[in-house]
């Protein structure tokens, strides 16, 4: 498979859009398909790991049904002995790295999620395509290029997001301010005080990070303009020259000076479930609307919002899909003796909440495994765009009610 850094470099911006957008031209037998086509390759490596042996308690599924009907709903507390341990003799596929996470008061001070090299390739794809959705205006239209500066205001490995920093590196030659090679030791207020030294001297095209930071520096900035806070940070000529820019084109406005008048974004990525919350705030502040992505450290990315900023839609590639119905939930909240039953992609009804079980890809660890979190589908498809795939949204946590 060809690198989305040699497409871009290469100028093949069909290629480069089909490899990583493909997805959202597929028919909902078509997504279907692939997720049972993994799934059967999954239960095959799970049966043969002490792991999956250990989760299976024997039952030995072939199809997708009996995998459904026959392996119990899982949650943390069912890995974290092996995990914890980083285990990786029992796992599927030997790991390449972990992603740890944060765990629950007084069972375990912190989550290990184990990745191996074929999941990790298959997430790279849908992070291009995330890059890709937040910088274009229309399908197959490439804005991202080689080298591209983008505010690091996210975490640092071994966590999530600092991990997909580094994908977005490697893949799409992306480069962040500061490097993520000399802010490995920074705390994180130095860490945002240096790149935005960086992006006032050598300007920026994108931000990656969480919406309620980028609110943070984007009040900041603007409380900051005119005094000597932030005139502290102008050491060089380039600084002085974007900063009069700036001032000039708020002078105009008949208003203070925005973020937005100091740079021209053409990407803003957000993996916080407080997308929502300061979606219309950062627009204003920074001149963009930032991209929603859902995602996780058991999942590593689920779905993500296309260019037009509306429902999210999701992979078909990393993860088996599965959703409790409401109703089913209470049930379950009632008796936690109760297994509740699970509908598909393809069975799932608009403007309903439902409890999102995964099972990983790729040799992953994750079965059947109850990741908290309630989704709305929020329709069926996208008319406007022409996804002919479901559209979610973040509802709310339940996993206070999990144990």
């Amino acid at each position: 498979m060809p690198k989305a850094i040699d497409l871009i470099r290469e100028g093949k911006n069909r290629e480069l859009w089909q490899m990583c957008c493909g997805f959202i031209d597929l028919s909902m037998d078509e997504f279907m398909d692939i997720q049972n086509r993994l799934l059967i390759e999954q239960m095959r490596l799970l049966q043969k790991c002490r792991l999956g042996q250990k989760i299976f308690q024997g039952a030995t599924p072939t199809t997708v049904d009996e995998f459904r009907r026959q392996i119990p709903l899982t949650t943390y507390a069912d890995y974290c002995d092996d995990l914890l341990t980083q285990r990786a003799d029992i796992l599927p596929v030997k790991p390449d790295f972990w992603i740890q996470t944060s765990g629950r008061s007084g069972e375990y001070p912190h989550k290990l999620v184990p990745v191996n090299q074929r999941f990790w390739e298959e997430a790279g794809k849908n992070f291009c395509a995330i890059a890709l959705f937040s910088s274009c205006s229309k399908a197959g239209e490439i804005k991202i290029e080689d080298g591209d500066k983008l505010l690091h205001a996210a975490s640092q490995k071994p966590f999530l997001t600092g991990t997909i920093a580094c994908k977005l590196q490697e893949d799409l030659g992306l480069t962040f301010l500061p490097s993520l090679e000399t802010s490995d030791d920074m705390q994180f207020e130095k860490r945002i005080e240096e790149g935005l030294r960086m992006a006032l001297s050598q300007g920026m095209m994108g931000f990656y990070g969480l919406a309620g930071v980028l609110v943070a520096i984007g009040e900041k900035l603007r409380s900051g303009s005119g005094n000597t806070n932030l005139k502290s940070l102008l050491s060089r000529p380039e600084m002085l020259a974007r900063l009069a820019k700036g001032k000039f084109k708020s002078k105009l406005a008949g208003r203070p000076m925005l973020p937005r008048d100091l740079w021209n974004l053409k990407l803003i990525v957000s993996m916080g479930t407080d997308c929502t919350i300061y979606r219309d705030r950062i627009r204003e502040l920074w001149g963009r609307t930032p991209l929603e992505v859902y995602g996780n450290s058991e999942t590593v990315v689920i779905a993500t919002q296309t260019w037009d900023y509306s429902g999210l839609v999701f992979f078909p590639n990393l993860n088996f899909l599965e959703f409790v119905p409401e109703k089913e939930y209470a049930k379950w909240q009632l008796d936690h003796n109760y297994a509740p039953k699970t509908v598909l992609l393809d069975q799932v009804k608009p403007d309903e909440n439902y409890e999102l079980i995964i099972t990983n890809f790729h040799g992953g660890a994750l079965v059947r495994y109850r990741i908290g979190d309630m989704v709305r589908i929020t329709g069926l498809k996208n008319d406007a765009l022409g996804i002919a795939l479901p559209q979610m949204t973040f509802e709310r946590r339940a996993d206070d009610l999990i144990d």
